[in-house]
């Protein structure tokens, strides 16, 4: 058997002696195996790379195995080759969606308009296809245009599903009870952005979520922080998960997440006397319960990863 195996295979730039089948073999050597199939006399083999140690931060090659099989023709040998799968495809095939809602957790197209201090009712969806999983949120932060990595930026949860903006003192948001596999609610003050126009701000918020079993761990968890008890509390009452949200939490990077993102929400400034208040479900708006966010430099150190907390 005599098999030619290009240089840049895969991509990778092989030597003979990372392949260990050889270079030159007899067809019943090097472990072939002989067999009639379909009235055709058949070899086969499995030939194996592995690289060459690699040292440092990054790695441009990994290991792989390619069958090998050889078919005797009445003229002559036809090599076949089928390529392994050699990589797990993590995009997952969940539809995510992000939506404002009215204060009875009703889809409502026309909650749009936000006046600042006024809590905002969103909801997370999916489509779920296999029993016993659930919706997770990893991470939401808003930005003030559509594009995901766009500044400026503020996150409103991160670090697998700890809302770091709960933490402020004149902010009311949290997640909300209950909730079911495909659906999470959770409520967020509106703000705006320093950086733009008090009188009209306009944002976008997107999120980036799992879908996975239904246990709660530090990776898969729903936190906010309780001011009442100055503690985390998690929305499903596993509150030990949420002791990670001031440190570092177990990272489970196997789980394939999807995002989606919100329409525009316009926040408009203090209103004055002569403006109609915005009817939504019975909320009330306190002019006094207004957070302190900030799009300060710390907040921009990506789209998706955003660690900006504004703490």
């Amino acid at each position: 058997m005599h098999v030619l195996v290009r240089t840049d295979m895969y991509g990778f730039r092989c030597k003979s002696g990372q392949l260990t089948l050889g270079t030159r073999c007899d067809l019943k050597e090097c472990g072939s195996e002989e067999s009639m199939e379909d009235g055709q006399l058949v070899y086969k083999n499995v030939l194996h790379y592995v690289p060459s140690a690699q040292n440092g931060a990054i790695r441009r090659s990994m290991p792989f195995t390619v069958p090998i099989q050889c078919n005797y023709y009445r003229h002559g040998i036809r090599p076949l080759w089928r390529n392994p799968a050699r990589f797990k495809n993590l995009k997952t095939s969940y539809d995510f969606a992000l939506r404002t809602v009215n204060g009875d957790w009703v889809p409502d197209p026309m909650m749009i308009t936000f006046y600042l201090g006024q809590p905002i009712h969103f909801q997370t969806t999916t489509n779920l296809t296999v029993p016993g999983t659930k919706l997770f949120i990893h991470r939401c932060y808003a930005t003030a245009s559509p594009a995901l990595n766009s500044t400026p930026r503020y996150t409103v949860i991160e670090i697998y599903g700890c809302m770091v903006d709960s933490r402020h003192e004149t902010c009311s948001s949290h997640f909300v009870p209950p909730r079911t596999n495909s659906t999470i609610n959770f409520i967020v003050d509106a703000f705006q952005f320093n950086a733009l126009s008090p009188l009209v701000n306009k944002y976008y918020m997107h999120c980036t979520m799992v879908v996975t079993s239904s246990m709660v761990t530090q990776s898969t968890k729903s936190c906010h922080y309780e001011k009442n008890t100055k503690s985390w509390v998690e929305l499903e009452g596993n509150h030990s998960v949420c002791s990670c949200c001031d440190s570092v939490c177990i990272e489970d990077v196997t789980l394939p997440t999807g995002s989606a993102s919100s329409d525009s929400l316009l926040v408009l400034g203090k209103r004055g006397d002569h403006d109609a208040p915005i009817q939504h479900s019975g909320e009330t708006y306190d002019e006094a319960k207004v957070p302190e966010h900030s799009d300060n430099a710390e907040n921009d150190e990506g789209a998706v990863e955003a660690d900006g907390d504004g703490r």
